[in-house]
């Protein structure tokens, strides 16, 4: 039996859905749903075994459990991706921006596309002015103002940023917002717009300056409106690290993180984490069965589905994975335990149906 969700009242659970058809396996594959279409879109990612990034987009219904290749002829270049990856609700278009174009030396793409569920196309929407090519870097997109956020990443020869810039489908922009406070040098961390506070949650991530590098467990929320970054004080939180994905189930107005490492792959995590905005606190799940630890996962939330969809990652031994997990509110097979006072509970309500008999009898 699983445990209850910390302030929820559902009972939760992960489940490997074992689709017959499915993405080959792979990690750092770009993923996020499509709520117009109600449709998870995947599109690139890599496995270290081949010389090659893919370079194929996929769609996934949850109702159905079907993967299918949605592939145009005009697609993005395949890459690691290591990219951003985000659906605008307004513009009803997945966001992409940046990734890894080659290793050695390391060089990232600096261009913006959208992809079109409905026509299953996509579209080269790269501005004159752009942030510097990164990757590693996240994106969420704020339905509060219409506007994709950015923060961070890594640029070409490794350069870490701490820049936040804001991206808008109608006019085509990307503006860096300059704010006067930031989570500083980070990459490979956690990203997700809570649409009920109206703030994106970063958690996480490897910093890195001059004088070396750092895996945290810094939990901040940026504001577009007053454009401003405050640090948080959660009383629990994940261990330090990075390389792991978040996103915000609407659904129980909580932050999900999964997987992650501390220092390449050092440890490697299988953990699940809820953080809630309101309280400012992180509650971790223990739940049976579920995912094998990974980092570079896929992870999104199916607003219509109202459950989380992990796709794929890297575990330890940099194998790839191809399955495709949900975490979803479920109705327990077996009843619950009766608490150890229903007893007296039932005993006072027979006790209550005597007298009422009795009465009855009296009356007749």
């Amino acid at each position: 039996m699983q445990p209850s969700v910390y302030g929820l009242d559902e009972i939760v659970v992960w489940e490997n859905t074992d689709p017959s058809t499915a993405p080959s396996a792979r990690r750092f594959a770009g993923m996020a749903y499509d709520s117009g279409s109600d449709l998870v879109v995947l599109f690139s990612g890599g496995d270290p075994d081949l010389p090659a990034a893919f370079g194929d987009t996929w769609t996934f219904d949850v109702d159905t459990n079907i993967w299918t290749n949605v592939t145009p002829e005009d697609s993005p270049p395949p890459r690691g991706t290591l990219g951003g990856f985000e659906y605008d609700s307004d513009s009803d278009r997945v966001i992409f921006y940046g990734g890894v174009k080659q290793l050695e030396p390391f060089v990232c793409w600096d261009d913006t596309w959208a992809f079109n569920c409905d026509t299953e196309t996509w579209e080269n929407k790269t501005p004159a002015s752009s942030p510097r090519g990164t990757a590693l870097h996240a994106m969420a997109y704020d339905s509060g103002s219409d506007r994709i956020i950015m923060y961070g990443g890594m640029w070409d020869d490794r350069d870490v940023s701490s820049e936040t810039w804001s991206y808008h489908y109608d006019s085509n922009t990307w503006t860096n917002m300059s704010p006067d406070v930031s989570p500083g040098l980070l990459y490979a961390f956690g990203f997700a717009y809570d649409s009920e506070s109206d703030r994106v949650i970063l958690f996480g991530g490897k910093y890195r300056d001059d004088s070396g590098e750092e895996i945290k467990d810094e939990t901040w929320s940026y504001n577009y409106d007053t454009n401003t970054w405050t640090k948080m004080n959660p009383p629990v939180k994940p261990a330090p690290r990075e390389r792991f994905q978040m996103t915000y189930h609407a659904g129980w107005d909580r932050i999900v993180l999964f997987g992650g490492d501390k220092d390449y792959f050092n440890p490697l995590y299988d953990e699940t984490w809820l953080y809630d905005f309101n309280n400012d606190n992180w509650t971790q799940l223990s739940l049976e069965p579920h995912p094998t630890g990974r980092v570079y996962a896929g992870l999104a939330y199916d607003n219509e589905s109202e459950c989380i969809v992990l796709f794929g990652g890297m575990d330890a031994m940099m194998d790839v994975f191809g399955d495709t997990w949900t975490l979803s509110n479920t109705t327990p097979s077996t009843p619950l335990p009766l608490p150890e006072w229903w007893w007296l509970v039932l005993g006072a309500g027979a006790v209550v149906l005597v007298l009422v008999a009795f009465v009855y009898v009296r009356k007749q």
